[in-house]
């Protein structure tokens, strides 16, 4: 199975059917059935905050939570697994000398623990890849 961690962007541009998610889908068939998304709880968080920010509709709404149920599995950064917390210093620290803001820490750690490819639009992962995870940009 291959597995990959939707960073915020990317479930953004599925909510918009951007071209970054319509690229990401043909270059890497994310819902083909031997595809396995999962996303941070951070991601989650950050997208319902941009939702209400900016007064996301019914209609949008539901095209998130459609997409959230459709996520075969969320890791909670509340969970305290032990891998994920190391993950998460193990990047920081790696990540010293760069500015990485602590939700995208949680995102790649959550990459490093469940041995996922990380997609994303930005260039915010760029130091990790091959180092800590893996990365798929669009």
């Amino acid at each position: 199975m291959r597995k990959f961690v939707l960073d915020t962007n990317i479930v953004l541009a599925y909510i918009r059917q951007s071209p970054q998610y319509l690229e990401a889908e043909k270059r890497l068939n994310l819902t083909s059935d031997d595809a396995q998304l999962i996303v941070s709880v951070v991601t989650i968080g950050e997208i319902r905050v941009l939702a209400r920010r900016n007064g996301w509709g019914e209609k949008k709404m539901e095209q998130l939570n459609s997409f959230i149920e459709q996520v075969l599995f969320v890791v909670d950064v509340s969970s305290g697994a032990p891998e994920l917390l190391e993950a998460y210093v193990d990047i920081d620290c790696f990540s010293n000398d760069r500015s990485m803001g602590k939700n995208d820490l949680w995102i790649a750690a959550t990459a490093k623990v469940t041995e996922s490819t990380l997609v994303t639009t930005d260039g915010d992962f760029d130091h990790l890849g091959g180092v800590h995870v893996q990365l798929a940009k669009v």
